[in-house]
């Protein structure tokens, strides 16, 4: 949550910041502070909802405060047990935790494959680090004032240390469409991203540097495409679907309730089939947005197909009014690119209401499978 130049980081300070995002994890919650160092976790509990997962997770040399899951971590445990670590508990945050104490921060993160933001904080060295998944999934904002940095998960935490004013201009651009796909910049002046692949270090009182521990270019294999080319059609279609079916069953490893969002579009529709293939009988939720560009046939027919529970939510034109200024505050930026968002949050709250707390969802890749 803070990291200060010097004294001691406020436990009152911390456990306010914390108490902005408590939303984001209604199961859990800690707060830990050691002289200039503060951070608080909000837990949604997914895998291993025991004290075995609790945050912020620290032996005393070291603390992880962490947000998503690492879908390696079954084969990231022996590695990690070879070196001498004794697991507790089986949450993806304890694999987390002593990959970063043991490999050290730069390894684990070439290590790791998921959706990822977190806090690891270096007590004897007083060195922090924040890093963000490579594709920036989850979010990560952070702002660097009068030598204190200060980061959460949404930037409203960040109000109980600084003024959050929004900036005219990247207000402007986000009205305007572009600034909802900043990588880089928020609407509010001095509070920025971890940038997708980043890493953020610093010590108490020194400005943070920026680095990529990941670049898209570094995923060409140009030997792998060679060996593509030169494979019949036929060939392709299999080892697509091996791919994105070791990518959806490396996603199943929840604890809690999963469900899978089917819009009836073709994305949704294949998770919702790798995962039926795959043995699990997961209930479907869509939106049904009442008008000419209703998915819900095709929701329905996807149901039917692959013989599961359909739960549909309602949506209608007028209702937009009525949610799209919750929908904001939690956006913390302009809807104008992401009004389906509205809809969207309704469905997950018809989810949350039956106990589903894991959503599978494609996120606007039809046009890749036309």
């Amino acid at each position: 949550m803070l990291h200060a130049p010097s004294g001691v980081a406020s436990p009152q300070l911390v456990e306010r910041m914390a108490t902005a995002l408590r939303h984001r994890g209604p199961d859990d919650a800690g707060v830990l502070t050691d002289g200039p160092f503060g951070v608080a976790h909000a837990r949604l509990s997914i895998v291993d909802p025991s004290t075995a997962g609790y945050q912020p997770m620290s032996d005393g040399r070291f603390t992880l405060a962490y947000n998503g899951e690492i879908y390696n971590q079954a084969s990231l445990r022996p590695v990690l047990e070879a070196r001498g670590v004794r697991f507790i508990g089986h949450s993806d945050t304890e694999t987390l935790f002593h990959a970063l104490r043991v490999l050290g921060v730069p390894e684990t993160l070439r290590a790791v494959r998921g959706m990822f933001a977190f806090a690891f904080y270096e007590h004897e060295q007083q060195q922090l680090h924040l890093c963000r998944d490579r594709f920036g999934i989850k979010p990560l904002y952070y702002t660097w004032r009068s030598g204190t940095l200060a980061w959460g998960s949404e930037i409203k935490a960040l109000r109980e240390l600084h003024p959050c004013r929004p900036d005219p201009f990247k207000t402007i651009l986000s009205i305007a469409g572009g600034g909802n796909n900043s990588h880089r910049y928020s609407v509010f002046e001095g509070i920025v991203h971890v940038p997708p692949g980043g890493h953020v270090s610093t010590r108490a009182g020194e400005a943070p540097k920026v680095a990529l521990y990941f670049s898209l270019t570094s995923m060409l294999d140009a030997a792998y495409r060679r060996e593509l080319d030169g494979m019949p059609y036929e060939e392709i279609t299999r080892e697509l679907a091996r791919l994105m079916a070791r990518s959806v069953d490396s996603m199943l490893m929840s604890d809690a309730p999963v469900g899978v969002l089917a819009s009836g579009g073709l994305d949704s529709s294949l998770i919702a089939a790798l995962s039926r293939r795959a043995g699990h009988s997961l209930p479907l939720y869509t939106s049904e947005v009442v008008g000419q560009y209703s998915e819900l046939a095709d929701a329905q027919a996807l149901a039917a197909h692959l013989d599961l529970p359909l739960h549909t939510s309602r949506f209608a034109p007028a209702a937009l009014l009525d949610h799209i200024v919750a929908c904001t505050w939690h956006h913390e930026s302009p809807l104008i690119e992401n009004l389906s968002g509205v809809p969207f949050s309704q469905v997950c709250l018809l989810a949350r209401d039956h106990g589903v707390k894991v959503l599978l969802s494609g996120e606007g890749a039809d046009e890749l499978f036309r």
